[in-house]
């Protein structure tokens, strides 16, 4: 224990460091007598003696009971208006969002994050208009300064409200925060920022042509960056070797998460953590530090210890170490609130007006708090809020070359070696070329002899993206997808191949032979899409089946050799005397049915069977369980994506399978194959509820 400067030989004094955190008003405490030895003591035995370090010392007037340290029984005044200065920031806020929905990655967009954090209704344009300031500026963000924390408040403003920044336009908004050198241009705020940023929804810094390995900025090299610039005063600069509130507690915000599991940011934090004790007013407020090296208590300030402190755990209202004279920081910050009048809001100072800035940042600490109170993740922690990527064109072809150049900027591909030719017309060729896709790395392109546009973009996207002679794969005969259009490709210099057989089950099965040997069979009707869709993201191979198994399916399964063989779908899908059949092929001879009661439990089957391998999945894939056009070309993007591909629409049975799978799975990201009028977001987010 610490000896502290009141120990003496007439007592048996018990000098406490405060050290535990209190939630409520403590009656009881726990109390160091050495290292090893540890005792409860009663508040009324407890006798303030003094301070050390500027921390409260105490002699203990009763007998040791079992337990260890305590902190004052301070009587913490203004907690009553907590409630009430809180309720008037709400109404603050929607007031200005209702009159102003322009993004521009400023004050105004963080009201609507902390809108979306405190589960109010933000303005319906907003997201509208923040892609058309994000398209309208080509993604830079930056503008004529070094702001690069504009991308990551753009970021996390996004996610908020359930977009991917990554896919919500044409610029992915990590790209420009991939660089260390472009985040620490502005030092330490950049840092703070694109480290909170990446880890707001676990996201992972993208890879940038020009950006070399060692300048990434990852995690790894965000924080410590950060740790590095700990100053041994116990706390943290924007510049300069003087510790100032602000960035102390940004920066423990930031390295919150980081807490727990290392040493060096742990004892670090804790540091900090007395450094800010040290540091606040006797009015429960911090101050801000001048350019002249003076201070001046602000709402800001305040508002980000109330930030840092709730990230780590620590109640602003109620922490013993964080009340001065009977005020809280939370009291503290309630003092800059101007509750009556024309101009409600916060004041910057205590002698001046409402100020917008310090407004936001004081509903952005209530909000904090609340969650606090409430037991919810942290306020920058955003994987309490599904995100979404919606991928779709006007058309079914449109929809397929959207979702190719999507699963080409997910994985950072600047051209394709390979890509699948299949009719848009009908399911059966697609969904056979799926494991032929995914084995080829090969998006799925949909065409129609009867639709001229469709050939002339699909020529048009092959063209800027698949590789000098690469491989053209054609799935179906030339009624679907002509020679005409084959030998045109052809004429391109690219090396075409074409799959085609009498009919959709002789077609599958020259697919089945190109694949190769596998381990693993999925048998799924051939006369209906659904159950074929949804196992087209597991990369199995698939064998589509009729009425009964034909002479030639049966000639390729006695030359495949056995295999572990699923069935997928019910009785009425795959009959029970075909599932019998197969079983002379298993290994073990017992075929396994992967089915539900509709296409939608199915679905939610093959991702239990097939994607519960982790302790989670964390993406899903939707496509609209009506039709077909939309889900026949997603197996390649869903695989990538480690993610299963399930059924969603309007109908209720969506919604009851989709549920319990989305709520067990903690899924983080959805992709929605199709337009809203066939999948709403509200479909969606209303999942995870």
């Amino acid at each position: 224990m610490k000896k502290g400067l009141f120990q003496s030989k007439a007592f048996i004094l018990l000098l406490i460091v405060a050290l535990l955190f209190c939630m409520a008003p403590q009656l009881a405490f726990t109390a160091y007598a050495d290292e090893s030895t540890q005792f409860e003591v009663s508040a009324s035995d407890c006798q303030l003696i003094g301070e050390y370090m500027n921390e409260d010392v105490y002699y203990v007037t009763a007998p040791v009971g079992t337990t260890e340290v305590v902190f004052k029984d301070n009587e913490v005044i203004g907690q009553e208006k907590i409630g009430d200065v809180y309720e008037m920031l709400v109404a603050k806020a929607a007031q200005l969002m209702s009159k102003d929905d322009r993004a521009s990655f400023n004050v105004g967009d963080w009201f609507i994050f902390d809108q979306a954090r405190d589960g109010r209704d933000v303005n319906p344009h907003y997201l509208e208009s923040a892609k058309a300031y994000i398209e309208q500026h080509e993604g830079d963000l930056v503008g004529s300064g070094n702001y690069y924390s504009n991308y990551a408040r753009a970021i996390m403003v996004l996610t908020a409200l359930g977009a991917d920044p990554r896919t919500f336009t044409d610029y992915d908004l990590f790209e420009p925060l991939a660089d260390m050198n472009n985040v620490t241009s502005q030092g330490m705020n950049g840092a703070i920022w694109a480290l909170l940023a990446l880890d707001s929804h676990d996201y992972n810094v993208p890879i940038v042509e020009g950006v070399e390995d060692a300048d990434l900025a990852t995690r790894d090299t965000l924080y410590e960056y950060l740790a590095d610039a700990y100053l041994e005063e116990g706390g943290w600069a924007l510049r300069g070797t003087i510790p100032d509130v602000d960035i102390t507690a940004m920066t423990i915000a930031a390295l919150a998460p980081y807490y727990e599991e290392n040493e060096d940011i742990h004892d670090k934090i804790d540091q900090a953590i007395k450094w800010l004790m040290n540091h606040q007013n006797e009015d429960g407020t911090f101050s801000a530090l001048n350019p002249d090296g003076s201070t001046t208590p602000t709402a800001e300030s305040t508002a980000m210890v109330v930030i840092a402190l709730t990230s780590l755990g620590i109640d602003p209202a109620t922490d013993s170490r964080f009340i001065k004279d009977g005020n809280s920081v939370m009291t503290g910050l309630c003092s800059f609130a101007v509750m009556e009048g024309d101009n409600l809001g916060m004041k910057h100072i205590a002698n001046g007006p409402v100020n917008t800035f310090a407004t936001e940042q004081g509903y952005r600490a209530f909000v904090s708090y609340m969650r606090f109170q409430e037991e919810k993740r942290p306020i920058y922690d955003l994987l309490d809020q599904m995100i979404l990527t919606r991928v779709y064109g006007q058309t079914r072809y449109e929809t397929s070359l959207e979702v190719a150049e999507r699963y080409m900027k997910n994985n950072f591909l600047t051209e394709l070696d390979s890509v699948v030719i299949a009719t848009g017309d009908d399911f059966p060729d697609a969904l056979s070329g799926s494991s032929l896709s995914i084995m080829n790395e090969a998006p799925v392109i949909l065409i129609s002899n009867k639709v001229q546009k469709s050939r002339d973009d699909a020529t048009a996207f092959i063209k800027e993206n698949l590789a000098e002679g690469g491989n053209v794969f054609i799935i179906g005969g030339e009624s679907v997808v002509s020679k005409e259009y084959a030998d045109s490709l052809t004429g391109l210099g690219y090396e075409v191949t074409r799959y085609a057989g009498n009919s959709r089950y002789d077609t599958n099965l020259q697919i089945l032979n190109a694949v190769g040997e596998s381990d693993y069979l999925l048998v799924c009707s051939g006369m209906n899409y659904a159950d074929a869709a949804t196992a087209s993201a597991t990369a199995l191979p698939v064998l589509l089946v009729g009425k009964k198994l034909e002479a030639s399916q049966l000639e390729y399964l006695e030359s495949a050799g056995k295999k572990e063989i699923y069935v997928i779908g019910g009785t009425g899908a795959v009959a029970e005397d075909i599932a019998n059949a197969l079983a002379e092929y298993d290994t073990d001879g017992t075929v396994q049915r992967v089915a539900g009661d509709d296409r939608a439990l199915t679905a939610k089957a093959v991702a239990e069977e097939f994607f519960d391998l982790k302790p989670y999945v964390s993406t899903v894939v939707f496509a609209y369980g009506g039709n077909f056009p939309d889900c026949i070309s997603g197996g390649l993007l869903a695989y990538t994506l480690d993610a299963p591909i399930l059924y969603g629409g309007s109908h209720q049975t969506y919604t009851d399978a989709a549920t319990p799978y989305v709520q067990n799975n903690i899924v983080k990201t959805a992709y929605i194959l199709g337009g809203p009028t066939l999948i709403s977001d509200e479909f969606v987010f209303g999942l995870d509820k």
